[in-house]
């Protein structure tokens, strides 16, 4: 529940952080003119810190897919998002044939989900894990707090 409050905090936040700047960028323009204001946009817009990449994985590039497998196992269950585990297991891969890793899925406003370690080895004739990472709690971009987490498990490849 908390992790839904959070969200919704900042959710909120955005809101009305985008109404007090529809309002500024309104006064801009009535007072300094369309020019101003389409500076104080540029501006504004060159403070994002993240850029959009179109970049692909070399993950499922593999001609051979007979060979693979590739599990989804759910790490951790919340009210509003999953974290899972992809395992995926190729001759292809690297000198493990396999890659494994975490990622968090559903609605994360507020939340950021950085995996450290994945570790996955043979256990008893059973595939089992173990998943590291970095809960960040973030307002507005800003991470007020950060968290390690670790989970362990087996996976149920069928």
């Amino acid at each position: 529940m908390i992790y839904f409050l959070w969200s919704l905090l900042n959710l909120g936040a955005l809101v009305w952080f985008l109404f007090i700047s529809f309002s500024v960028l309104k006064s801009i323009r009535e007072n300094l003119g369309t020019l101003s204001a389409a500076i104080f946009v540029v501006c504004c817009l060159s403070f994002i810190k993240t850029s959009v990449t179109n970049s692909q994985s070399d993950l499922g590039k593999t001609t051979d897919a007979n060979k693979q497998v590739i599990v989804m196992e759910n790490v951790d269950n919340k009210m509003l998002f999953n974290l899972d585990l992809l395992y995926l297991e190729s001759e292809s891969l690297n000198n493990a044939g396999f890659y494994a890793t975490t990622i968090k899925s559903g609605f994360v406003i507020g939340h950021e989900w950085l995996p450290t370690r994945t570790n996955v080895f043979d256990k008893a004739g059973l595939k089992q894990y173990e998943a590291d990472g970095i809960h960040e709690w973030k307002f507005l971009g800003l991470t007020l707090h950060s968290a390690a987490e670790s989970f362990k498990g087996t996976i149920k490849i069928k």
